[in-house]
């Protein structure tokens, strides 16, 4: 009896978590909706979500859902509580640190910014993150369950280390959980920004319905992750997806990393801005002639509005990155490739680039089923991935949250 009771309660608490995920990661959802999403009764979806109403996690009555029969009224529709438990991320760039406050949605409300990264150190950074949580907490009276950091690699998750990212100041072995948890007396996770961003688009972006897909995340250097059978792969110690070192030229240069010839020496911010200078005579009317530090985001904007310069060198940095890209269709078997990049433009000269570049090197089956998708995060999926990282935990009842 005791064991049935056990066990009857498990499946209770994970039917409960199924509609509350269900809830948080929809546009908005019904009873009804979730009783045909999850397979439940609707009296057991109105049960628990009467419990979740009761626990101050969700609301109902915010708003009506559009109806798909003519009669009959319109379902309502379900959201999180305005006073539910938030998390706080921590996303850390090269030349950026943010940290946030968002809910079990990945919706953020608060946030704190820190770009000048000129002087940046150990305790420079760890002072930050001190001082921008004790911010953050102080101006919101919800609930703070847990903080997930996104920061670039490689990474060891299991320890909680940041081990020695190129180029990023010098910082290394700095062991950011045991510090962050130290301070916020909260369970603290860590993952490097690639995994971070997948998780992202899993939970709450465009890989919401895709079972099997690649992201790819475009920005000062070039990162992804991977999700496999609907989870996110972070490999043993977190460090999976560490694209821009992998090696695309095998008589190529040494890298800061310790291999030889990898994707980041080649498809980089220093190569597009080099590219820009040496063709620049060639192309006077071009506008990225005019910036003196031009961006991935200004090249692919110009290039949306077809601009000859910006074109050409998105071309020759797409063809580096197609080179790895191949390698990880043809390996894992992916006909998804989410990116995610910063741009003000709609057009998507660079998904069609490297779509054209990609199709012409895998084999010709896959090639017919690929499908490049623009993020729409917009360059911050590795932002909503250090939420996504501890929703992620709580939906699959590896963190109790209340």
């Amino acid at each position: 009896m005791t064991t049935a009771g056990g066990n009857h309660r498990k499946i209770k608490l994970q039917n409960r978590l199924l509609v509350l995920k269900h809830i948080a990661t929809s546009d908005g959802v019904s009873r009804t909706d979730i009783a045909k999403l999850t397979g439940l009764t609707k009296m057991t979806v109105s049960n628990l979500v009467n419990d979740l109403i009761d626990s101050n996690l969700v609301v109902e009555g915010s708003g009506t859902l559009e109806h798909s029969a003519k009669l009959g009224r319109n379902p309502i529709s379900l959201t999180l509580s305005a006073s539910s438990p938030c998390i706080c991320g921590v996303s850390i760039k090269r030349g950026r640190c943010q940290i946030v406050l968002g809910d079990l949605s990945g919706k953020i409300f608060e946030r704190v910014i820190w770009e000048d990264f000129q002087n940046i150190t150990k305790e420079s950074l760890v002072d930050f993150i001190k001082n921008g949580f004790t911010s953050l907490k102080q101006n919101t009276s919800r609930k703070i369950i847990a903080v997930g950091l996104s920061c670039i690699g490689p990474i060891d998750s299991v320890s909680g280390v940041v081990l020695n990212p190129p180029f990023f100041h010098g910082i290394e072995s700095l062991h950011l959980v045991d510090i962050v948890r130290e301070f916020t007396s909260l369970p603290v996770y860590l993952c490097n920004d690639g995994n971070a961003g997948a998780l992202a688009e899993l939970m709450y972006g465009a890989g919401r319905s895709i079972s099997n897909f690649a992201y790819i995340h475009m920005m000062y250097g070039i990162g992804s992750g991977y999700v496999m059978e609907g989870r996110g792969y972070n490999g043993d110690l977190g460090q999976s997806g560490e694209i821009g070192h992998s090696t695309i030229n095998f008589s190529g240069p040494k890298c800061s990393c310790g291999n030889t010839g990898c994707l980041e020496l080649y498809a980089n911010i220093a190569n597009i801005r080099a590219h820009i200078a040496n063709s620049a005579p060639f192309y006077p009317r071009s506008p990225l002639t005019e910036k003196s530090s031009p961006s991935l985001m200004d090249v692919v904007d110009a290039a949306n509005q077809a601009d000859s310069l910006a074109v050409s060198v998105l071309d020759e940095y797409l063809s580096y990155v197609a080179h790895a890209m191949t390698n990880i269709i043809n390996f894992l078997d992916m006909s998804h490739i989410i990116l995610d990049y910063s741009s003000t433009s709609e057009g998507t000269i660079l998904e069609d680039i490297l779509f054209r570049k990609i199709s012409s090197s895998v084999y010709h089956f896959k090639s017919k089923n690929m499908k490049i998708i623009r993020s729409q995060f917009k360059g911050e999926a590795p932002l909503a991935g250090s939420i996504a990282l501890v929703t992620d935990m709580i939906f699959n009842n590896q963190l109790n949250f209340e």
